[in-house]
């Protein structure tokens, strides 16, 4: 199956959705081959970057789907979780 790519400008409301389905494909795990815990860091990483750049309601949507994705799964994330070695 070929696809065509259009250019998005970086920082878009068009790459912040293009960020929030890519997310929500890693969590369906049709984008990459992953452990769980794996996939719930790469939604993680692409939900601290939308933040980043301001677009919360993407960023609130991919949380939304984590949290679905480890209810379902009975999955926890290490990046959610405090270094218990950090706490003394």
């Amino acid at each position: 199956m070929t696809t065509l790519t259009k250019k998005v400008k970086f920082g878009t409301k068009e790459w912040a959705n293009n960020q929030l389905r890519y997310a929500i494909r890693v969590l369906k795990g049709r984008a990459f081959r992953s452990t769980p815990e794996g996939r719930i860091e790469v939604a993680l990483f692409i939900k601290r970057r939308l933040e980043r750049y301001g677009f919360w309601w993407q960023a609130k949507e991919v949380d939304g789907w984590v949290h679905r994705y480890q209810k379902e799964r009975n999955v926890e994330s290490n990046a959610e979780k405090p270094d218990e070695s950090l706490m003394m």
